[in-house]
């Protein structure tokens, strides 16, 4: 028998990723957009409280 998650259903297939993985897969799709809901920086960038397109890179900050 194969993996079966937390509920008893199997599960066919599965995949690791490293950050960086996550990093290049972000960029292949042109980025991703969220809703964020409040304005905070983190070093140099700055995340107003808007819905902000991420690349891969600051995706992971």
């Amino acid at each position: 028998m194969g993996k079966v998650n937390g509920r008893g259903i199997p599960i066919d297939y599965s995949a690791t990723i490293n950050m960086e993985g996550i990093e290049s897969i972000v960029d292949a799709v042109g980025g991703i957009s969220i809703e964020n809901e409040l304005d905070f920086h983190v070093d140099d960038h700055v995340f107003p409280k808007a819905e902000i397109q991420l690349d891969g890179e600051v995706a992971l900050i």
